[in-house]
C-alpha cells in the first residue's frame, strides 16, 4: 500500500508493504515485504529497508533487477 508518498525511480516495492503518507524512498531502493515505513520517513538511494517500524538494513550496491512479477512496458495493450 503506498500513499502520499515519493517512490525513487527504479525502486521496488515488494507485496505487503506499506509507505506512509510524507515518506521519501529514494532511487533504487528495495522496501522488503511486510515493512512499513512510517510518516514522514526518508531514505536514500539504494536502500534495503524492511521491519516494524522500517529500517534501513543494508546498502544496495547495483540497482535491483525486476522481479518476475512486475509489470513490464511490453505487457501493456499498444
Amino acid at each position: 500500500m503506498i500513499h502520499g508518498c515519493r517512490i525513487g525511480a527504479g525502486s521496488i516495492v515488494e507485496p505487503g508493504a506499506i509507505v506512509c503518507d510524507g515518506s521519501v524512498v529514494g532511487a533504487e531502493c528495495v522496501v522488503r515485504a511486510g515493512a512499513v515505513v512510517k510518516q514522514r520517513s526518508h531514505f536514500g538511494a539504494r536502500t534495503d529497508i524492511d521491519g516494524f517500524p522500517a529500517i534501513d538494513v543494508g546498502h544496495i550496491v547495483a540497482p535491483p533487477p525486476t522481479p518476475a512479477w512486475a509489470l513490464r512496458l511490453e505487457d501493456l495493450p499498444r
